[in-house]
């Protein structure tokens, strides 16, 4: 009786194939130029189908993270994996499944947009329907008979986003992508990023400008020096912040000598010129006793939430003693004063409210 002989695997079959995940996983990043060390021992994992906010102070490591993320530029140590592909200059294959848009996206002058795009797709690899562009474009509010020589610094940046949104690409990598767009567009192409989101697209998302995209993440990313300072989800970064509590009562000086009595510097407490209370519980304090002692006391309209992130955001970034960079220094300032002429704007606009 004949022995059956299996047929021999060939070689191509037992090599190992990238695992699609749809996953970014980045371990040790290490980059240098020359003297200068851009970023420092980088790690963190971003789960499937989510959106992250990388968020740090202008020179803090953000687009230099990003370069080596998209392959552009060799790691001097660590690795960089998306969707299970060891990412670098030679990654061209890898960078089809991929969206991005870079800090600076170059566009042919001589196209009119709808030619770039078209272009774009037929370089990436990806099938790209007539119909996608058109729906794209018109979400963006950009006219696709344009010369791109002709296009506003905005209207050039919806057209780099368009690149980027084209294919449905199963990873998104976006460098400031709202920089220099209109506040409409803002808020339309957050409805696409929450779309691609759902179904199944992870988004990687840069910006120096917390409000941008606070309301979309569903977890935070801070560097800072180049090094990362914290990875936390929304809830976890809420958490850490002071809870505001705003009420109207008839006897308000009743109220600060309870609430005085009983918490002493835990809750700081403002009477706005528009009248009402406003206490802010500082971070790790039970809110329960509070309300508590509040139910005791005649209020109305009494409303109870979480600091912004911006306030967790300048508690990472304050400059300290052991760190006096100049640079975040001056973005420090700059934050804290935008939180600042943010109150006095609502304070004015309270006051003339009543008039």
């Amino acid at each position: 009786m004949k022995k059956k002989v299996g047929k021999k695997r060939s070689s191509s079959a037992n090599s190992k194939k990238p695992i699609v995940t749809n996953d970014i996983r980045v371990a040790n990043l290490t980059k240098s130029f020359g003297t200068l060390r851009a970023i420092s021992d980088v790690s963190f994992t971003i789960q499937p189908a989510s959106i992250t906010g990388f968020l740090g102070p202008n020179g803090s490591g953000k687009t230099t993270t990003m370069n080596i993320l998209l392959g552009f530029i060799r790691p001097t140590f660590g690795i960089a994996k998306l969707n299970g592909h060891k990412m670098s200059p030679d990654s061209t294959a890898a960078r089809r499944e991929i969206g991005f848009v870079a800090s600076n996206t170059a566009l042919d002058n001589n196209f009119t947009v709808w030619r770039e795009l078209k272009y774009f797709a037929r370089l990436s690899g990806k099938k790209v329907k007539n119909d996608e562009i058109i729906y794209l474009a018109n979400k963006l509010g950009v006219d696709l008979k344009a010369k791109i020589k002709k296009l506003s610094s905005g209207n050039r940046q919806k057209v780099a986003l368009l690149i980027a949104l084209l294919g449905k690409p199963k990873i998104l990598i976006l460098d400031e992508p709202t920089n220099g767009l209109d506040p409409l567009a803002v808020a339309e192409f957050k409805l696409i990023l929450q779309d691609l989101r759902s179904s199944g697209t992870t988004i990687f998302i840069s910006s120096h400008i917390l409000s941008d995209i606070e309301d979309i993440c569903d977890n935070f990313l801070f560097i800072r020096d180049g090094r990362i300072v914290t990875h936390k989800s929304k809830a976890e970064l809420l958490a850490l912040s002071p809870t505001i509590v705003t009420l109207d009562a008839d006897k308000v000086s009743d109220i600060v000598y309870a609430v005085k009595n009983a918490y002493g510097d835990k809750v700081k407490i403002e009477i706005p010129e528009s009248g009402g209370l406003y206490l802010t519980v500082r971070s790790g304090n039970d809110i329960n006793p509070l309300i508590k002692s509040l139910s005791k006391h005649k209020i109305s309209n009494l409303q109870i939430r979480p600091e912004s992130l911006e306030t967790v955001f300048m508690l990472f970034f304050k400059p300290d003693s052991r760190n006096d960079d100049d640079e975040i220094a001056k973005a420090y300032q700059i934050l804290v004063q935008g939180a600042e002429d943010l109150r006095k704007a609502k304070k004015a606009t309270a006051k003339e409210a009543k008039k």
